[in-house]
């Protein structure tokens, strides 16, 4: 495994940021473009929607293969179908890779919108720190001066220049079958490619038997990173939504998001929600259990409306309060 932080700072439990941005595909112009070019590779034509969804097929096709294998493994029976769970599980590693090759090799037409100009307003003189849930590295890459502009930042869904790094939608909060994963992997029997790929997937993942195996630094696989994601939104009063939909791409995300809110002084926090849809900002509010949110709507970023979200409900007409910044 290449030794790839998903945090910067490295020990990101030094800092207790006021502002916390969250970072999603929505706020990349072209963002959806290496994906779908990955797909298109394979002669698969999917809408960004649809690349999506085939995602989370992919992700449950590799755990089916990964745990069949190695219940195959210890039985050590059927020789046909232990090859063909690892012809599955070696496919998925490839897709995985050649995922991250077009998001390496398309950086330079990937950039953020035209709203990174009000988020560098916000994030003046304040302790700020930045979830990305992006597999691109336009967050992590991007300078001002001489100087990072996300000094404080945290990738949750890995960085495209460790693919072994990289999960997929829902990978993690549907994996039900870790603990007979974790069980299984002691078994000393299963010496092959394929377990050695499965081992370092899962340290990744930060189940513990696997982590005294693969020697990873603290901060370097993405439990750790999740964990450094709740404590920041934890510290924060002023939280913004950038380009996040809320879908099977952010599984990992809501899972965050729950474990925050449901401790967390909900009416001492400032949400904010950057998105094209009025109802991505209601449902934000919702998952964030706040009395109000602020959405901007990006085709008209000088307005911000002020949703109140305990007066919202399904067949409700959303009134808006408006004024400009």
């Amino acid at each position: 495994m290449t030794d790839c932080n998903l945090c910067r700072p490295v020990s990101p439990k030094s800092i207790k940021p006021e502002l916390v941005i969250v970072i999603g595909n929505g706020a990349i112009r072209n963002g959806s473009m290496p994906l779908l070019r990955h797909f298109t590779s394979k002669r698969m034509y999917y809408t960004p929607r649809e690349a999506i969804t085939a995602l989370g097929e992919c992700t449950f096709l590799y755990k089916v293969a990964r745990n069949n294998l190695l219940g195959e493994l210890i039985k050590n029976d059927d020789i046909s179908r232990i090859n063909e769970y690892k012809n599955t599980i070696a496919e998925f590693f490839k897709f995985i890779n050649g995922m991250a090759k077009q998001y390496k090799e398309l950086y330079n037409e990937l950039e953020f919108n035209v709203e990174i100009d009000s988020i560098k307003e916000r994030m003046r003189g304040r302790t700020t720190g930045v979830v990305s849930t992006n597999w691109d590295e336009c967050a992590w890459e991007m300078t001002l001066g001489d100087e990072y502009l996300f000094p404080n930042i945290i990738q949750i869904h890995g960085r495209c220049s460790d693919p072994a790094s990289l999960i997929l939608p829902t990978e993690l909060t549907t994996d039900d079958e870790m603990k007979k994963v974790t069980d299984l992997i002691q078994d000393e029997k299963l010496k092959n490619d394929a377990y050695e790929s499965i081992m370092t997937r899962l340290a990744m993942h930060g189940c513990e038997e696997c982590i005294t195996r693969r020697t990873l630094k603290s901060g370097r696989y993405l439990k750790e990173a999740h964990f450094a994601a709740i404590e920041w939104l934890e510290s924060a009063t002023d939280i913004v939504f950038w380009g996040i939909g809320f879908n099977a791409y952010d599984a990992e995300l809501l899972a965050v998001v729950d474990e925050v809110f449901t401790h967390k002084k909900n009416e001492q926090v400032k949400v904010t929600v950057i998105n094209t849809d009025v109802d991505t900002a209601i449902l934000t509010g919702k998952l964030c259990a706040v009395p109000a949110v602020e959405w901007i709507n990006p085709n008209s970023p000088r307005t911000v409306h002020t949703i109140e979200i305990k007066n919202v409900c399904e067949n409700d007409t959303v009134s808006l309060n408006d004024y400009n910044i």
